[in-house]
């Protein structure tokens, strides 16, 4: 079975290739470069690619396309955030318009170059209220547009369009990263990410440390402020 892996460089992404990988699967990894304020996460899909000896494409994109996005404009990052905060359903400045779409756009290309029969997005649970395209009805609505749109859906060989995590929180996805051996000291998760290291404020690094305060696991990450916000420091 060929698999085309969407490998951001983040935690949740290097998860989801650890487990497919793991079911036996020939990956090609996908990476986008879209001038991204956290572009050291392409470095790190990098690495995280080596680590595995897999194929792998980084792809370059316009930024202008994102440019109202505080990931690849001026636009301040939100830190400094709690749990109920960053899940009150109103999408974040961190929301990058139709990026999923685009990038499932080109792994659907690339699945008709390779005859892949599944394409891989690591979606997870927290991602869903913050972010319309890492719902369950964006992914049975892309599925769709696979069903129709190319010569293998014509040829009766339609890829598979999976979102293995979506039903999981940051502390199950560590704990099945542990259990995989996956490489999560080469990850990087971080919104605004400084000489190497997560800021340790805004939402992706509060996710990431509590998560692995959640699972009672070490966690490997370089944090700029490394304490935990008060509210979340029993967790």
């Amino acid at each position: 079975m060929k698999a085309i892996v969407l490998l951001s460089g983040g935690l949740d992404s290097t998860v989801m290739l650890a487990n497919v990988l793991a079911q036996g699967r020939q990956v090609t990894a996908l990476t986008f470069d879209y001038c991204q304020r956290n572009h050291p996460e392409i470095a790190a899909a990098s690495y995280v690619a080596k680590h595995y000896a897999i194929c792998h494409g980084i792809i370059k994109l316009d930024a202008k396309t994102f440019d109202k996005s505080s990931l690849v404009s001026d636009i301040q990052v939100p830190k400094g955030r709690n749990l109920a905060e960053i899940n009150c359903g109103t999408i974040p400045s961190t929301y990058v318009p139709a990026r999923n779409t685009l990038f499932l756009a080109y792994a659907t290309a690339y699945a008709e170059v390779l005859e892949a029969h599944e394409i891989y997005l690591g979606a997870n649970a927290a991602d869903q209220k913050a972010y319309p395209d890492t719902r369950p009805e964006y992914q049975a609505a892309f599925q769709g547009l696979l069903n129709v749109a190319t010569k293998q859906a014509v040829e009766g060989n339609i890829p598979k369009l999976l979102f293995p995590q979506l039903k999981m929180d940051k502390k199950e996805i560590i704990k099945l990263g542990v259990s995989l051996k996956a490489p999560l000291h080469l990850t990087l998760s971080c919104y605004d990410p400084s000489e190497g290291q997560h800021c340790g404020r805004c939402d992706a690094c509060y996710l990431r440390k509590t998560g692995f305060v959640a699972a009672g696991c070490e966690d490997p990450t370089p944090y700029l402020e490394k304490g935990l916000p008060l509210e979340a420091a029993d967790i």
